[in-house]
Order: structure tokens, then sequence, then C-alpha cells
């Protein structure tokens, strides 16, 4: 898939802001608020950061391993915390963060909380989670504000178009909501959409990479690799897709279909043919521009020394794009950042030619 012209996403950037009415919504680790507040997920030090841009960030949660947060229309912003302090206990909660600063724990921990109390909401309080086990059987809930459960749509594992009960889904990646409540999901690498009325259909085949990950069950866990976010006027948003394996945002809308609009780059990136470095780890797009968050899976201390996470702001200036960086953590030892980023790419990328040339010898 080609990258997407500066001059194009400009100018779909430009319309989109023009057209759009109501907020996006976004997925996976970046939500911007109601009131400009950014919101991310910080995995390599357990926390959950704030920031107002023009002020400084400041820590809104520790010890919270959050994978995937939302901002809802309602102005709050809804994440989840997995695995407790440790990590590892086998526990979810789900956290509202409302625009006066106030946290409010709406599920959990707890083993098997009620996977229809989810992140994903549209303007009339439905919430929406997804609900399988591998193989076997894949839909999604939906959850009305008075308390009430259905199957909005799905069935069987599998990949199939129509009614709701007809419709199949297998690994879902992400989701996000229109305000109206078009729902939009990441399906094995498809792109698929979900009427109100529980219609399905498929917009677009293998617009992302897939790969091992996510955690089906009563959990209603995501991929944790993919993201999805929707944004403008019902009937003409454009949708968002955080594409970890192949480092790309990829946007599409009803004229344009998919496009990549951002690609992870950078030295180590380069030098280990993508394998290592930099990926895009959320998205959120708003009236004034999309942000885009990076980041580098390192241990905290190497986090720090590359400054993971990162978050840009794609700003349309015309019929081109200027990508403005708006927030990170702070980046520590700058030589001892390049000594150590030229060391470990030279290593990886040597190690991945030796295993190019030993397959080639056992002729595989």
């Amino acid at each position: 898939m080609p990258r997407v012209p500066p001059c194009i996403f400009g100018w779909m950037l430009s319309v989109s802001l023009f057209c759009a009415t109501a907020l996006g919504q976004s997925s996976w680790g970046l939500a911007v608020a109601g009131d400009g507040t950014i919101v991310f997920c910080d995995i390599e030090r357990d926390r959950v950061w704030r920031f107002v841009p023009g002020k400084r960030r400041e820590v809104l949660l520790e010890k919270t391993h959050c994978h995937n947060l939302a901002g809802g229309y309602d102005g709050r912003v809804y994440f989840e915390d997995v695995g407790g302090e440790s990590r590892g206990d086998p526990l979810l909660s789900v956290v509202e963060l409302a625009p006066d600063g106030t946290l409010r724990t709406l599920t959990g921990p707890a083993e098997n909380p009620d996977p229809s109390i989810w992140i994903v909401r549209d303007a009339a309080g439905n919430g929406y989670a997804w609900q399988a086990e591998s193989g076997k059987f894949s839909r999604i809930l939906r959850r009305s504000p008075a308390g009430e459960v259905e199957i909005h749509a799905g069935s069987e594992w599998g990949h199939t178009n129509g009614p709701r009960d007809a419709a199949q889904f297998g690994q879902l990646g992400g989701m996000a909501v229109t305000p109206g409540g078009v729902l939009y999901v990441s399906d094995s690498g498809h792109l698929r959409r979900v009427l109100p009325s529980g219609e399905v259909e498929t917009l677009a085949r293998n617009v992302v990479g897939t790969g091992p990950g996510g955690l089906p069950g009563d959990r209603g866990l995501f991929n944790h690799s993919m993201g999805v976010a929707v944004f403008g006027a019902e009937g003409t948003e454009t949708v968002y897709v955080v594409d970890r394996y192949r480092r790309n945002i990829v946007a599409w809308s009803t004229t344009r279909g998919p496009l990549v609009i951002f690609r992870s780059r950078g030295l180590a990136n380069a030098i280990s043919g993508g394998g290592w470095g930099w990926f895009p780890t959320g998205v959120a797009a708003t009236h004034d521009g999309i942000y885009v968050m990076e980041s580098w899976p390192l241990p905290s201390a190497l986090a720090g020394l590359v400054g993971s996470p990162r978050i840009f702001k794609l700003e349309a200036n015309g019929h081109t794009v200027e990508v403005v960086r708006v927030a990170s953590l702070p980046l520590r030892g700058g030589a001892l950042t390049a000594a150590f980023l030229l060391a470990a790419g030279a290593g990886l990328a040597l190690h991945r030619r030796r295993k190019k040339r030993s397959r080639v010898r056992a002729g595989i």
C-alpha cells in the first residue's frame, strides 16, 4: 500500500476538519478529552499521563498497566487497568476520568468483570464490548445505559457479512463508534462496519497487518496491537487504524479508501529493517488536528533514553502536512542514547543477516 502523498493527505485532513461536527473517538493508547487534554498510556512505566497543551504533563495514575483507552462523547476518558500492580494478576478494571479530573472505577478489579462495561461508548451512552472464544464464537455486545445487555452482532467464529445473527467475526483488534452508534472494527486485518441495526459489512480487506496476540474471552480484551479511531460528521466520517505490525496508521474514507497517513521511522528502524525501534501505538482525531503516539518497547530505564512514548500532531497547512511534537517523556543521555542505538541496531542487523544466510545455506 503506497503512502499517501502529503498534498492528498493535507486535502483529506482539511476537508475532514471542516466537515466534522462532533468529537471523534480514539482507541488503544491515546485519547483526547473534550477540553483538549491529552491522556495516554505508558506501558513501560505502568502509568497513565495527562498533558494539557501549553502546560506541564502530570502522572494521572501510577502502578496502572494500561493498554487501551478511548475518549467518550460525554467529554470523559475511559481506560483499562490490566493485571493490577504486578501485571501478572488476572484482573481487569475499567476506570473513568471526568472532565473535572475525578477518577471513578466502573468495574473491577476482577478476574471476570462484566464484559459489557467497556470503554467504547456512543453519544447515547450505549457501551460496546467484544466477547469471543478463539475458533468457536466471536460477537459484539451492546449494553444500554439502563444495563440491558444484548448481542449486537456476531455468532460463530469466521468472516461473514449480513444481519446481526448471521454475521461472523474473528480476532478483533480494536473498535470505535460514531455518536449515532455506527461501529467500526478491525477484524483479522480487515476494516468492517456494524450499523445500529446490527447489519455487518466489510469496507476494506487486508488494510492492516495481523499477528499473534489478543485475549479473547469474557474479559473482552482486544489484540492490543491495533487501535481504531473515527472522526467526522455522520455519513462522511474518516476511520483511522493503528497498525503496529506494519508500523503504519491507515486512514479510510468512502471517497478515498485506505491510505497510509503516518509511518514510524527512525535510525533503529532503518538499521534493523523495521524489526526494532518506534511503533505507532495510538491515534486520536479532533477538530484541530490528528494526534499520533509512538512507543519504543523497551524497559523503563531504556525508554527514558529515547524519550518513549512520544506524541505528534498532524496539522494541515494548505495541501501539506506539518508534524509537530507536542509531548514526550524526558529524553536522557543524548550521547549515550546515540551510541546505544547504533550498537544495538548494528547488532540486530548483523543477526538478521546471519540468520538469512543460514536459511539460504539450508535451502529454506
